[in-house]
């Protein structure tokens, strides 16, 4: 019989330490889950971080590209709403009557004359009126201030003038004269012709 009970004795050890050893391959085959789980989650959290900020850059750059894109165009039309605004103004000049359009010259000549004569170059087709402001001008002034009508040199576009002395030259151009006027006047009719758009 104490053959049986040491069996029963020896079998209730191996019993025990079996259960422990199992107990403790358990604990740790599951904090070995435990910990893969959590790296499995951490990485996979990365992963998800990493392509979302992937994404949030990607869409900011197409939108910034989008409204680059879209400024640029917006631009360029406010840009040919100025040009056709000038051209309009420069179109209704030269459409004057004769004596209002001769009156402006005259006080453009005036304005630009007045320490030394010289010559006007003017294009062809205003000759005839510049010779008739140019002999109104030179009727009450002195030799050193008289104008003459430039045979020579000649401008190309009809519209205003441009004065040369024998030191400087002044361009009294149409175009020249709205190319200022655009310069200073731009951002205020923008603003007029834009308000209230983006």
């Amino acid at each position: 019989m104490a053959l049986d009970q040491i069996t029963q004795a020896v079998l209730e050890a191996a019993r025990t330490e079996a259960d422990l050893i199992l107990k403790t391959a358990k604990k740790a085959a599951d904090d070995n889950l435990a910990s893969a789980k959590k790296a499995a989650e951490l990485e996979a959290d990365r992963r998800y971080q990493a392509m979302m900020r992937a994404s949030e850059e990607e869409l900011s750059r197409k939108l910034i590209q989008l409204q680059g894109a879209a400024n640029k165009e917006v631009l360029q039309r406010k840009n040919a709403v100025m040009q056709q605004v000038f051209a309009e103004a420069r179109k209704r000049i030269l459409a004057l009557p004769v004596e209002e359009y001769a009156s402006i010259l005259r006080k453009l000549l005036r304005s630009t004359v007045t320490d030394r004569g010289g010559k006007l170059r003017v294009h062809p087709a205003e000759t005839d009126l510049f010779e008739r402001l140019a002999a109104d001008f030179n009727q009450n002034c002195p030799d050193a201030l008289k104008v003459t009508i430039d045979g020579e040199h000649v401008l190309s576009e009809r519209g205003g003038f441009i004065f040369v002395s024998d030191v400087f030259q002044v361009d009294q151009t149409l175009d020249t004269l709205l190319e200022n006027i655009e310069y200073e006047l731009a951002p205020l009719i923008s603003a007029e012709l834009f308000s209230g758009q983006k």
